[in-house]
């Protein structure tokens, strides 16, 4: 066990270099081979780790932290059977049958009150300038060690400045600084001792980077002065819950708190709601009003108002299916007759789950994508038998892509749609290899988008203007889509999918 959590160990720390993920797998791992003993990880079963979870929850630790070591336990058996190649060796978390059901817990955020008790100790300029950060602009602890003096951005404006924030994952962000925040880290920066040091916080000691244990010690010592108890992450919690009482939107939120879920983003702000009482006391007038005065609801604008052009139908005819794969079988012309139909009928099943106007295109890609990876494997590693796929064999087609040069975006989407097909086979009983399922995506970059500046937006619309100025239909017709897309946010194959249909003119919206 000790030489697998040793390999696991280097792993983790050659993927997160720069991250506490690494320490925090191995002190649940350690737990876990405390209590599992001098045993082979081969060996564990299922039964065991029913025993490890009862362990934990008589010792009362709570159902997040059971959760996070199930985690953590799935993730290294993962990586031992990657490493090993055993196709015959499963993981034995089953998260259906180990996973601790969590109760809802509103979040933890500071009080006004508290907050203010404790900004009235931190006199040090370098101290109140990190933790404004902190509950001004949501940062976590670890992105405000990370800031660098030549990431801040003061705008011409003078009303807010732009950082960026390297922040979970080295995943970029802009937060955006108030008046009061940027004034606060200008007073730093005017004390901030001479160094070669890039990092816009400097330790006291030799005047390198500030970590992590060193910020929350210095809150710790001012949480002692001010006799309260607060933590640097609660500060990211309060500072959602500012923004939600003052009605951002929540989409917005988690683009600054750098989410990717909104789901994530609730779960700072659950309990933020100021206005509830205020919109369940006017519904309820309302309702009232209605009973008293026995008022009928005013009867909706009639869509006869705008006229949606005729000269067609306006729901679509359902391509048959037999006729579609027709059409595309010349795609699957390189492969053996068992592999074809297999592919033929997986593709069959799929159409009745997309849009009749999608059905074309989406079969074309969902059987290309499925052939091209069936073909490969049939070449190079002279698969032959339909039970016969090895994981390594699917590992080898996804190098070969990295190396060709392939987009690690598509790549991902010819896994996701093999994966698919692979489950079906599974749920069907004609394969057993369910090791081929943990084949990963190749890593992918995230960058931050890229967009128009003002000046080029204004560019590129006058340029659209000039070219439609003779009133043609093609003219209306390009101004419709290039206005759409500018000014709804929608995407080229949302635009694409747009049916007459889905045009409520009466509403103004699609």
């Amino acid at each position: 066990m000790n030489k697998a959590i040793t390999k696991f160990k280097r792993y983790l720390q050659h993927k997160y270099p720069e991250s506490s993920t690494p320490k925090h797998y191995m002190s649940d791992l350690s737990i876990f081979s405390r209590f599992a003993g001098d045993v082979r990880p081969k060996e564990i079963t299922p039964k065991l780790i029913d025993q490890f979870v009862q362990e934990q929850s008589q010792q009362g630790k709570q159902g997040a932290t059971i959760n996070r070591r199930l985690s953590t336990l799935s993730s290294f058996f993962d990586f031992l059977i990657e490493e090993t190649e055993d196709d015959t060796w499963s993981n034995p978390i089953r998260w259906k049958r180990h996973a601790v059901k969590l109760g809802h817990h509103l979040p933890n955020d500071v009080s006004d009150d508290t907050a203010s008790r404790l900004f009235g100790v931190i006199d040090d300029v370098r101290d109140r300038a990190m933790f404004t950060l902190m509950v001004s602009a949501g940062l976590r602890v670890g992105e405000v060690v990370k800031l660098n003096v030549d990431e801040i951005e003061a705008l011409e404006s003078a009303i807010l400045s732009r950082l960026l924030v390297h922040g979970k994952g080295n995943k970029e962000r802009i937060v955006w600084l108030t008046v009061e925040t940027m004034a606060r880290l200008q007073q730093w920066l005017k004390q901030r001792p001479a160094s070669r040091e890039r990092a816009l916080f400097l330790n006291r000691r030799d005047g390198g980077r500030l970590s992590v244990s060193g910020m929350q010690y210095c809150l710790k010592q001012y949480c002692q002065q001010a006799q309260v108890e607060v933590s640097c992450h609660q500060f990211r919690h309060t500072f959602a819950r500012r923004l939600v009482e003052q009605d951002m939107p929540i989409e917005s939120l988690a683009k600054l708190l750098g989410h990717r879920s909104i789901k994530t983003t609730q779960l700072y702000i659950d309990g933020a709601n100021p206005t509830l009482r205020q919109d369940f006391q006017r519904a309820m007038d309302r309702l009232q009003q209605l009973q008293q005065a026995d008022l009928k609801p005013q009867q909706p604008l009639s869509a006869a108002s705008f006229p949606i052009p005729t000269g067609g139908p306006q729901t679509d005819e359902r391509p048959d299916p037999e006729a579609v794969m027709d059409k595309i079988a010349h795609l699957g012309a390189k492969l053996p007759a068992w592999l074809y139909k297999l592919l033929y009928q997986q593709t069959i099943r799929r159409i009745p789950r997309w849009a009749s106007h999608q059905v074309q295109m989406n079969s074309y890609n969902y059987f290309g994508s499925l052939c091209r990876t069936c073909h490969w494997l049939t070449q190079h590693r002279s698969w032959s038998v339909l039970d016969q796929l090895r994981r390594v064999d699917l590992v080898a087609y996804v190098n070969y892509r990295q190396q060709a040069g392939f987009k690690a975006r598509s790549t991902a989407a010819e896994l996701k749609n093999f994966r698919g097909f692979w489950r079906d086979l599974l749920d069907q009983e004609l394969v057993t290899n369910g090791a081929i399922l943990l084949v990963k995506d190749p890593p992918a970059d995230d960058p931050l988008p890229r967009y128009l500046t003002p000046v080029e937006f204004q560019r590129l619309e006058q340029h659209i203007l000039s070219q439609t100025q003779t009133g043609r239909p093609r003219d209306r017709f390009d101004l419709a889509w290039f206005y759409l897309l500018a000014q709804t946010g929608i995407r080229l194959g949302e635009l694409l999918n747009l049916r007459l249909s889905d045009c409520d003119l009466v509403g103004s919206r699609l």
